[in-house]
């Protein structure tokens, strides 16, 4: 079940509209503290399929996350390998991340 896998692109440098409506930006140098401030030792990030309140059930999590050019990447592991296949097979297209900001409610590393 945690065999390698390719990093995945999942958020970019740019200006984004969050869930409760704000518009955010998110410069290069923003992208690449989120890449170094990621620790899964203190909140690991699950790999869910959609908005679940919860971030519920994980279909895997993210190992660690590197930013480059302005994108960040996620190396995921311990994946489900029936969600990896429907992964690849294009089954979910779309990829969202829910991004802390250091004042956000819940943030585990602010």
């Amino acid at each position: 079940m945690d065999q390698p896998a390719a990093s995945i692109a999942i958020f970019r440098a740019g200006t984004h509209t969050s869930t409760d409506g704000r518009t955010i930006s998110f410069s290069e140098d923003a992208v690449r503290e989120l890449a170094e401030t990621y620790d899964p030792a203190i909140a690991e990030a699950p790999l869910v399929v959609g908005h679940p309140k919860i971030d519920a059930p994980a279909y895997g999590w993210a190992k660690s996350l590197r930013a480059e050019g302005g994108v960040l990447y996620a190396e995921p592991h311990q994946v489900e390998p029936q969600f990896a296949e429907l992964v690849n097979a294009g089954r979910y297209k779309k990829i969202s991340s829910k991004i802390y900001l250091p004042n956000s409610k819940g943030n585990p590393k602010p």
